[in-house]
């Protein structure tokens, strides 16, 4: 087992996180931003890769997407109504959804930490257009569940659909104003904000398979309201996990109750993050092009916020490097290839629609600003990223696509399978 130094009796080398990030930013591999806390005050703030994006104004209060952390901002005001008596974790969801199917044996407690067996609604259709809360509804009860509350667990962005509704619909409140009153004025968070605020402030996401960074189709928010929809600073992500653990929003109990139990990664909206010997409680969180982490450590008192919104490399990857090195672990940089590119005359014997009679789908590749593009019918477009000959590849979802110009075909490659789509 790799015994880990105890950050509570010594000092971060933020110089080799700085050389680190440097690297990254250099390669143009991410853009993001990071921050560490240690005591409630923060020791080590970074951002990187932004001067890349040349078209994009920024300041030190540009929020970013945080994606599914808002999920535990959702669950400290559902304990933060327990508290108060307005609402019982064991409530049945039947209380406030009746026609959800098995309402009336899920709780919300099993909805809180992933137990009641209800599906995810979350995908490609809730991008970059409002579709409404009916819609939304109407897909959870389609869905049904997957199994009886409590017998296994399974991540459910509509178990946190139906918690925020529920928030809204107990105090009367919109997200927005829930938000204000019992998380940000309590903890002084100033650039962290719900999409019904309607922030400008904010970063898009981006990305990278031409050497230059291009935005990416994202979520929109208004689609994930309470589970995915707050933008934050990485300041402000530290000041509310300090703020959590030293029981400004609810008692130590109440804290107590929130965090995963032995052997479980998931509690009432909380997670386990592990690294070797150590665990740090918190939540991460992705949209379709940011991906974003917060942590804290009650035996050494410290946190840590990272975020991603131009992803080339990894985001797992980079976050893993930069806690190896907070920690003082041994850590290989990655190495990059450079970036190839073939020019738009070169690419024009890729374009076009493409059949698979297979699964009788169709695959448009385009070009756009001089990048080769792919879209399967009814999901985002994706940028491909050359590689050699007639190969692209898209690592962000493991796929790679071989063209074949002369048969006017293209072999579509992921997770061990192939398909081939034939030109129309």
């Amino acid at each position: 087992m790799v015994i880990t130094k105890d950050l509570g009796k010594s000092e971060i080398n933020t110089a080799k996180i700085d050389d680190f990030l440097n690297y990254i930013a250099k390669n143009k591999q991410n853009v993001g931003s990071v921050a560490i806390f240690k005591d409630g005050k923060e020791i080590y703030q970074k951002n990187f890769g932004q001067e890349q994006l040349t078209h994009v104004k920024w300041n030190s209060e540009t929020g970013y997407q945080i994606g599914s952390i808002s999920k535990l901002v959702t669950a400290v005001m559902l304990m933060q109504l327990e508290e108060k008596g307005k609402l019982n974790l064991n409530d049945k969801l039947s209380k406030y959804y009746p026609d959800v199917p098995n309402a009336d044996k899920i709780t919300l407690e099993q909805m809180m930490n992933h137990t009641s067996g209800l599906g995810d609604y979350v995908g490609g259709w809730l991008l970059e257009k409002s579709v409404g809360d009916k819609a939304i509804l109407d897909t959870i009860k389609k869905h049904g569940v997957e199994f009886q509350p409590g017998e296994k667990v399974r991540y459910s962005n509509s178990g946190y659909y139906l918690l925020s509704r529920i928030l809204e619909k107990v105090t009367k409140k919109p997200y927005n104003i829930l938000l204000k009153e019992n998380i940000t004025d309590k903890a002084n968070m100033k650039n962290t904000f719900s999409v019904l605020d309607n922030p400008k402030n904010i970063f898009k996401s981006y990305e990278n398979t031409s050497g230059k960074w291009i935005e990416a189709k994202d979520f929109d928010f208004h689609n994930c309201i309470g589970l995915g929809d707050i933008t934050s600073t990485m300041q402000d992500m530290n000041l509310f996990i300090n703020a959590l653990f030293n029981y400004k929003f609810v008692k130590k109990e109440t804290l107590q109750k929130m965090l995963p139990k032995d052997g479980d990664d998931f509690g009432l909206g909380m997670m386990k993050v592990p690294f070797y010997n150590k665990i740090s409680y918190g939540h991460g969180g992705d949209t379709t092009g940011t991906h974003s982490l917060v942590s804290y450590s009650p035996t050494e008192k410290y946190s840590v916020a990272i975020v991603v919104n131009g992803e080339k490399f990894s985001h797992n990857k980079l976050f893993i490097g930069i806690v190896s090195l907070m920690y003082d672990h041994e850590y290989e940089y990655p190495k990059f290839a450079e970036i190839k590119n073939l020019s738009v005359n070169e690419l024009k014997k890729y374009e076009g629609n493409y059949h698979s009679e297979e699964i009788n789908m169709d695959f448009k590749i385009s070009i756009n600003d001089e990048n080769l593009f792919a879209q399967l019918t009814g999901q985002p477009s994706f940028p491909l990223e050359f590689v050699e000959g007639n190969k692209f590849k898209y690592d962000n979802a493991g796929v790679e696509i071989i063209f074949s110009p002369e048969k006017k075909q293209l072999t579509l490659i992921q997770n061990g399978n192939n398909l081939v789509f034939s030109k129309k």
